[in-house]
C-alpha cells in the first residue's frame, strides 16, 4: 500500500486521505475549495452536525449560511469569538486580527494566486492553440 500511495501519479490525492492537522472547532477560519464561494474566507460560527457548518464570511463577501466541511480547507487562523455570534462581531474580530493580510503570506495563498495566474494564461491562449480543425 505504501509503494502505491508513493507513486507519482497517486501522490496528488494523498490530501483527500491525510486528515487536517487544525481542528474544527468556533471561531476557525477557513477556505471555501470549491463551490460559487471558491476562494474566500470564512469563519466558523457554529458546528451543526458533523458534515455541516455555520459560517461567516462578512469580510470576504460570503453571507452567513450552512456550508460542508468537505467544501472547506481550515487554516491556522482562529478569532476569539463566543459561540452563534452575530456578524458585527466576527467583522470587529477579523479586522482586529487582520486576516486578510496575515493569509496572504502564508504558503497556501501564494500557491492559489500563482494557480490562478497560470490557469488564466492557459484559458486566454492554450484552448486556441490545443484546438484540432
Amino acid at each position: 500500500m505504501c509503494l502505491l500511495l508513493s507513486h507519482p501519479l497517486i501522490a496528488p490525492l494523498n490530501r483527500l486521505l491525510q486528515p487536517s492537522k487544525y481542528l474544527v472547532e468556533i471561531g476557525r477560519v477557513a477556505l471555501v475549495d470549491f463551490g460559487p464561494d471558491a476562494g474566500k474566507l470564512v469563519t466558523i460560527v457554529d458546528v451543526i452536525d458533523q458534515n455541516r457548518a455555520l459560517v461567516d464570511g462578512t469580510p470576504g463577501g460570503v453571507t452567513r449560511q450552512a456550508i460542508q466541511f468537505k467544501r472547506l480547507r481550515l487554516t491556522k487562523f482562529r478569532l476569539d469569538i463566543p459561540h452563534g455570534t452575530s456578524s458585527k462581531v466576527v467583522k470587529k474580530a477579523y479586522a482586529a486580527q487582520e486576516i486578510d493580510s496575515k493569509f496572504a503570506s502564508t504558503p497556501l495563498a501564494i500557491r492559489l494566486k500563482q494557480r490562478s495566474l497560470v490557469s488564466t494564461c492557459w484559458r486566454v491562449g492554450g484552448v486556441q492553440r490545443g484546438r484540432k480543425f
